[in-house]
């Protein structure tokens, strides 16, 4: 067991309680997938079948173990010695987390923080108004879909594209399946998540992609500020390619 601060609990059981949500479709145990695949140190290469099956005997967020001491406060993280994990889907919302919350404890009444995918606010603009998000178009990382337009809140928009290559043709991406080691198969090209807790947001824009997970989250409320197009669009609607 390993003492960990309670900022990277919060980030575990974040994880935790989305893997639940999604049928495991979220596992920080995908850590050896990822580097077996390459998109760790960028060395890309496909795995063969042999490898992927003797990995996924170390795959399940199930054997993450996470308790805190009473006495002392700390959280001890627990894990077999043959399990290793990524904090990847989370960091990020745990960052602007972070720096939202400084913020507001200096008295900061307004702000915004982007970080890649991730953007956060702080309050509204000092007008008064809502601020515009825009959404970027993963067909063209320099042009955006359109925009929401929110409060305080954050929006994260995860894509496969992000970090891929392509090989005999085929295009593998980052997003792992717990289930069968392979990158998630989907036709969604992008996902936006827009929730208070930017952590939350982080893990279900990656856990979404995995089929068994959108089909479980997808039957919710709906969208209370609907994407607005960029100017010279006539319509946006969401597809798959």
């Amino acid at each position: 067991a390993v003492v960990v601060t309670a900022q990277v609990a919060s980030m575990i059981e974040t994880a935790r309680t989305v893997s639940k949500q999604t049928d495991g479709a979220l596992d920080l145990t995908v850590y050896p997938l990822m580097d077996a695949w390459g998109f760790l140190s960028g060395s890309y290469t496909v795995p063969d079948e042999d490898t992927i099956a003797e990995l996924l005997t170390h795959i399940g967020m199930n054997r993450v173990s996470l308790s805190a001491d009473q006495e002392s406060g700390d959280y001890m993280l627990q894990l077999p010695a043959d399990v290793q994990i990524t904090l990847d889907c989370v960091a990020r919302g745990a960052a602007t987390n972070a720096a939202i919350n400084a913020m507001r404890a200096k008295g900061v009444k307004s702000a915004v923080i982007s970080m890649g995918g991730n953007v956060q606010t702080l309050g509204l603009k000092p007008d008064g108004s809502k601020w515009n998000i825009a959404i970027m178009d993963p067909n063209d990382r320099n042009a955006y879909i359109g925009y929401l337009t929110l409060g305080e809140t954050a929006v994260v928009t995860s894509s496969p594209t992000e970090l891929s290559f392509t090989q005999r043709g085929a295009l593998y991406h980052h997003i792992m399946n717990p289930e069968t080691g392979m990158p998630a198969s989907t036709a969604i090209r992008s996902m936006t998540v827009v929730c208070a807790d930017a952590q939350m947001a982080d893990c279900l824009s990656t856990a979404m992609f995995v089929p068994r997970a959108f089909f479980i989250m997808a039957i919710g409320e709906k969208p209370t500020s609907p994407l607005k197009p960029r100017p010279g669009m006539w319509r946006i609607s969401a597809r798959s390619k």
